[in-house]
């Protein structure tokens, strides 16, 4: 009689342990790890046709469709959010958790963020002009030669960087750059009433910008320049409190869908690829 409840009792106890691991085998299996549960608010600027805001109030663009992509192939949460150019870069400095979308790299930015591989390479950049100046402009074969001997103002917004070769000659030559805190949109305004000569404009950029202007696209003549090198690449940024387990899943989502423009073995795709 003593043995079988003996016998009973360990059943019991046996029966007891294993319910025990198994409901924490389910928390284990079920539930999210921390770096899936992270959550990044992405901050994007009126940059069309890269990033803007839809007529109904959504995120939009070719980099914003994007990077919803590679976030999500990554796993990773995500709310966009619209705000100015310093803001965004304030907010990668002292804010946990916040990433923003296309941004070039330069020493500055690296110290206070964290950069993914490239997801986006663009065509060379240049100078949108007035189309009745556009003479003035077809002298100099060079950036660095107008901005060394010209008093062309030259409208560029504060907080953008315009690549690792004109972003320095802006800084050697600033007497003829005038910083704009505004949008693109702005300066296209801005160049129209002559209170600038020229703005730096990539060609991907001119279509719909031209379109939001209201103005015609026969106002407007786009130069180039032959020390402007071709592929500007542009980044998904983070702060530093970002995981770096997170950093490496976006990565490798972007090596899937964009390929790897580091090594230019895939060329530039887009959201619309």
């Amino acid at each position: 009689m003593l043995k079988r409840f003996v016998k009973k009792d360990t059943e019991i106890i046996f029966a007891r342990l294993l319910s025990g691991l198994l409901v924490g085998l389910f928390f284990v299996l079920y539930l999210p790890s921390s770096s899936y549960a992270e959550k990044l608010n992405a901050g994007y600027l009126e940059f069309p046709p890269y990033c803007y805001t839809a007529e109904n109030g959504t995120a939009n663009g070719t980099l914003i469709l994007l990077a919803a992509r590679i976030f999500n192939k990554a796993g990773v949460e995500f709310r966009y959010q619209r705000l100015p150019a310093r803001r965004i870069l304030l907010n990668i400095k002292h804010f946990d958790n916040f990433a923003s979308v296309g941004w070039f790299k330069n020493p500055e930015r690296e110290e206070f963020a964290t950069f993914s591989l490239p997801i986006y390479k663009n065509k060379p950049i240049g100078l949108l002009v007035r189309f009745k100046d556009r003479y003035k402009f077809s002298r100099y074969s060079t950036m660095e030669s107008l901005l060394a001997n010209t008093n062309f103002k030259i409208g560029h917004i504060h907080g953008h960087s315009a690549g690792v070769y004109l972003e320095p000659l802006l800084q050697k030559y600033p007497g003829n750059v005038a910083k704009i805190s505004g949008t693109k949109l702005q300066m296209v305004k801005m160049l129209i009433a002559e209170r600038v000569d020229a703005i730096i404009l990539a060609p991907e950029e001119l279509p719909v910008l031209v379109q939001k202007s209201g103005f015609s696209k026969k106002e407007f003549a786009h130069v180039s320049f032959k020390d402007i090198p071709e592929g500007n690449k542009r980044y998904l940024i983070f702060s530093k409190s970002v995981a770096p387990e997170t950093i490496s899943r976006i990565n490798k989502a972007i090596l899937e869908i964009v390929g790897d423009l580091n090594k230019g073995e895939h060329g530039n795709k887009t959201a619309a690829d």
